[in-house]
C-alpha cells in the first residue's frame, strides 16, 4: 500500500469517526429529551386504582348529597302533613261549633 492510499484511508476513517461522534451526540440528546418527557408525564400519571378510588368517592358524595336532600324533603313533607292535620282539625272544630251554635242537631233530637 502506498502512502497516498494510507492517507486516504486514514482520512476516510477520521471522517467516519466524526460522523459516528455526531450521530452519538444526536442520539444522546434525543434520549435526554425523551427521558425528560417521560419524567414529566410520569408526574402527571394517575394509577388506575387511584382513578377508581376518586370515582368511588365522587359517587359516594353524590349519594350522600341525594340522601340529605331526600331527608330534608321528607322533613318538609312531615311538617306540611302536620300543618294540614291541624288545619283539618280547626275546620272540623269550626264546623262542629257552627252546627252546635245553629242548634240544628239539638232541634232535630227533640
Amino acid at each position: 500500500m502506498s502512502d497516498l492510499q494510507i492517507r486516504k484511508l486514514k482520512k476516510q476513517a477520521q471522517f467516519k469517526d466524526i460522523q459516528h461522534e455526531h450521530e452519538i451526540r444526536r442520539l444522546t440528546q434525543n434520549s435526554q429529551k425523551l427521558q425528560e418527557q417521560l419524567q414529566k408525564s410520569a408526574g402527571s400519571f394517575t394509577p388506575r386504582d387511584k382513578l377508581l378510588q376518586k370515582t368511588h368517592e365522587k359517587e359516594l358524595t353524590a349519594y350522600k348529597q341525594t340522601i340529605c336532600r331526600l331527608e330534608e324533603n321528607n322533613r318538609c313533607m312531615l311538617e306540611e302533613i302536620n300543618n294540614l292535620k291541624e288545619t283539618l282539625e280547626l275546620h272540623q272544630t269550626g264546623i262542629d261549633l257552627h252546627i252546635e251554635a245553629s242548634g240544628a242537631w239539638t232541634n232535630a233530637d227533640t
